[in-house]
């Protein structure tokens, strides 16, 4: 038998914004400005996905069957919400900038929380002069599921809506894009959502992980705070381990000091230099060791390489005047 190739091809215009495009997911953002009484006032524009928001939901989509398919790709998934002042027209702050498809990073991205540290997870750093600075990007509030009224149908009688939008809030407090601390006000223009590969820590797996390491002894440090205190091995190397990376303990003695993926609140070393330690919080661990005959397994999990994290859409807007005064929700629906 006689073997054809059949070809189909969908084409799109590559400055098409992804709201009017099919095939594609599609989206527009609602930036609510929380007004005193509670009331929001609303601005609304659509957004575009990015070529290399578009090249992930294609790698996604097929994982291991795509030829060529990169797993720093498909692993991630959206997680991050960021903000900048660069997105307005040049000499015209109230009307908003064009966008590009081939923008890999908001014009002039904003420091979202100055004062955020390692250990607070609502906040991803970036890499500003080659160092790291905390508080640029900021986790969603939520992620929720929508019926999608323009692809209703009829099914036996009855009328159905698919849950075909996803509607990420963002809520800027009043402690978020107030500018640099102490500058008090910052005038925002674009945003953005961000991918990234996440940690997530499983026993069978090495991934993303320093190799298993060997504990020395336990000790609860106070019953107020319930912060225990795990020190390892003579001679483990932890310099690579931060607050905010996760701490693992499989097998202890005591199973109350058993954890899984808990934060690391502070790193350090004791007895000049030779036991590392990092302490985290567990109501229920208890002082032990030190350990003779027994194999206490600990793995720490380090967090996301700033680097794995690349925007995925992108939206600019009306100047708006961000102070300590003034909360902003961002509802940002994709239409799939």
């Amino acid at each position: 038998m006689a073997k054809q190739i059949i070809t189909f091809k969908d084409n799109y215009h590559n400055k098409l914004k992804d709201k009017l495009t099919t095939g594609i997911p599609r989206g527009i953002v609602g930036i609510y400005d929380k007004l005193p009484n509670g009331e929001l006032k609303i601005i609304q524009k659509s957004n575009l996905i990015v070529y290399q928001g578009r090249e992930w939901l294609l790698q996604r989509a097929f994982g291991t069957e795509l030829q060529g398919s990169n797993p720093i790709f498909y692993d991630r998934y959206l997680k991050w919400f960021g903000l900048g002042c660069g997105g307005g027209e040049p000499g015209n702050p109230l009307q908003p900038g064009t966008t590009n498809a081939w923008d890999t990073d908001l014009i002039q991205p904003l420091r979202i929380n100055p004062d955020a540290t390692e250990v607070d997870t609502r906040y991803a750093s970036k890499e500003i002069n080659s160092s790291m600075t905390t508080g640029y990007y900021k986790e969603f509030s939520s992620v929720t599921r929508k019926e999608d009224p323009a692809n209703g149908y009829t099914f036996e009688n009855k009328q159905f809506y698919p849950e075909l939008i996803a509607e990420i809030r963002i809520e800027l407090s009043s402690e978020d894009g107030n500018g640099e601390s102490g500058l008090g006000y910052a005038d925002i223009n674009e945003a953005g959502l961000y991918i990234d590969n996440p940690l997530t820590y499983t026993p069978s797996s090495s991934s993303a992980s320093m190799d298993t390491l060997g504990i020395y002894s336990i000790i609860k440090l106070s019953e107020f705070t319930n912060q225990v205190k795990y020190i390892f091995e003579a001679g483990t190397d932890i310099t690579s381990v931060f607050p905010g990376d996760r701490l693992s303990i499989t097998n202890s003695v005591n199973s109350g000091n058993d954890v899984s993926s808990v934060l690391i609140l502070d790193v350090g070393y004791e007895m000049d230099g030779c036991l590392a330690y990092v302490t985290v919080e567990n109501e229920t661990g208890v002082t032990e060791g030190p350990y003779v005959g027994h194999d206490t397994y600990a793995r720490i999990a380090l967090k996301s390489d700033p680097a794995d994290i690349s925007m995925f859409s992108k939206v600019t807007f009306s100047t708006i005047r961000k102070t300590i005064d003034r909360e902003i929700v961002f509802l940002w629906k994709i239409y799939f």
